[in-house]
């Protein structure tokens, strides 16, 4: 059989009707867009050109049936497994049980792409003991059922060993191949004029020159794009602490200084228009950029970005923020060392992709397919509906703000209420201090007079022990002795020596 792959969550976009809704954009996406650059970057790589590809758009939607296993194991050559950073805890709730009943059943070779590790809190050491048996299981199949694994980085390859999962090359993301071999970034002296581009996360004091991209921000992307769609889970954008984002962000989007794209070559051409860097949290648009020959930083501290630009040698750093200046952030990009290592990194892809069975397709050719464009609203709309949904933000902050507000008041009359029970034990222990004051002035008496006591009990064993060695009681011992033998002298002697006779 001729090479005939079947893409198992091919995130992408097609046609027209991928991007009509969001619904569909985010059935056809998993809710980034920068998966399917990574679909994108598959295809290219396989055929050297864009094309259809057949298979399943969301993996984690799929169903398995014998129907569905024939199809694949009966009609297709391979299969393509496209993953981001699926192992990571907070993914416990994915189907993962029923996914995995599709990889068992495949009778073909399995190619897996981008596999990924991510915490929010950096390298955990310990991830793989807070992964579900499910999902041990899952990454268990696909590992049975490949060649190798196409992994992100070193921390991901650390964690699968943890699982006893071996077959693993560190490849990165096919996405950062895109550009070919030649790719080098280029560092410039910045104008006076520069521009920059804003992804994720990203704010700063000289908002006017941030330019923003958008990946998976469902509350601008539906305000540009869909604006029937937000729902009042997506206005919490607009809450997110993070100095300034917020204000950036609006004013960008009023200002015309933010777009989103799902077709992938516009999204290229529009990133390679006169910026001078490229800052923020995404990993997929610091690669976007980067392919672009446009120096990238990213600042986002979760592992998945780590590893990846630990991988490529490209500038990370998490201490930037607002006040940061942008002069500085961009000074701060050293890109000798990811120019200097590409090169090694994409022979690496190259090498992975045959010892799985594939050849990397470097020469391109004319695309058979034009990814769709999402239709941006008119300017005067999307102010129509930032007015809107401002007015329905300010409305539920007011709201959450009285809920708090009764909430502090609760807590000031329960602290009042412990602070007047502090106060009463306080008078406790202070009487109590007293009282025990007293009696240790007591027994500081007592100790006294037992001292006392002691010191008259020696004296008098002193004087006693005298008298015993006097002549005069010896002299009487005699008189003594007659007066135990005989008590009628002994009292006559008494009286005697009462009246002075004797």
């Amino acid at each position: 059989m001729s090479f005939r792959p079947y893409f198992l969550n091919g995130n992408f976009f097609s046609e027209q009707a991928d991007v009509a809704s969001y619904s569909a954009y985010d059935q056809s996406s998993c809710g980034n867009v920068g998966n399917a650059y990574i679909t994108y970057s598959v295809i290219k790589a396989l055929y050297g050109r864009l094309t259809s590809i057949e298979g399943i758009r969301n993996f984690w939607k799929a169903k398995y049936s014998s129907e569905l296993m024939n199809h694949i194991n009966s009609d297709f050559s391979h299969a393509i497994l496209i993953l981001q950073d699926h192992i990571r805890e907070d993914f416990k709730g994915f189907p993962f049980d029923e996914v995995t009943r599709i990889i068992e059943g495949l009778r073909i070779p399995l190619i897996v792409f981008s596999l990924g590790a991510n915490s929010l809190k950096g390298y955990e050491k310990d991830l793989h003991l807070k992964l579900s048996d499910s999902q041990v299981r899952f990454f268990k199949a696909i590992s049975e059922k490949s060649v190798s694994l196409g992994v992100r980085g070193a921390y991901t390859a650390e964690v699968l060993s943890e699982l006893g999962i071996l077959n693993v090359t560190i490849v990165g993301c096919p996405s950062y191949f895109e550009a070919g071999l030649e790719r080098r970034i280029r560092k410039l002296s910045l104008p006076s004029d520069f521009k920059v581009i804003a992804t994720g996360a990203f704010s700063n004091l000289d908002s006017q020159r941030l330019h923003y991209f958008f990946q998976d921000e469902a509350f601008f992307l539906k305000l540009l794009y869909f604006p029937d769609a937000i729902t009042e889970k997506d206005r919490d954008l607009l809450l997110m602490r993070h100095p300034g984002y917020a204000d950036c962000v609006l004013q960008a989007i009023d200002d015309e200084r933010a777009q989103f794209h799902t077709n992938i070559d516009d999204w290229k051409r529009s990133v390679a228009r006169g910026f001078a860097f490229c800052a923020g949290s995404r990993i997929h648009g610091a690669i976007i950029a980067m392919n672009s020959g446009i120096p990238a930083l990213v600042t986002n501290g979760d592992a998945r970005a780590r590893e990846m630009t630990e991988l490529f040698g490209s500038a990370y750093r998490k201490d930037v923020g607002y006040w940061t200046p942008l002069s500085e952030i961009y000074e701060s990009i050293d890109v000798s060392g990811v120019n200097a290592r590409y090169p090694e990194l994409y022979v690496n892809y190259r090498n992975w992709l045959s010892s799985v069975g594939l050849k990397l397709e470097e020469t391109a050719s004319q695309d058979e397919l034009l990814m769709p464009e999402v239709i941006r609203k008119d300017r005067a709309e999307i102010r129509r509906g930032l007015i809107e949904n401002l007015s329905v933000s300010i409305t539920a902050s007011v709201k959450l703000n009285e809920h708090l507000e009764q909430r502090i008041l609760a807590s000031d009359a329960r602290i009042e209420a412990l602070e007047g029970e502090l106060k009463e034990k306080r008078r406790q222990i202070d009487s109590q201090n007293g009282r025990i004051e007293e009696l240790s002035n007591e027994v500081n008496q007592l100790r006294r007079v037992v001292v006392q006591i002691n010191e008259t009990v020696s004296r008098l064993r002193d004087e006693l022990a005298g008298t015993l060695q006097s002549l005069s009681w010896r002299i009487t011992a005699p008189l003594r002795a007659i007066g135990m033998r005989c008590p009628r002298a002994k009292s006559w002697l008494k009286t005697m020596i009462g009246i002075g006779r004797i």
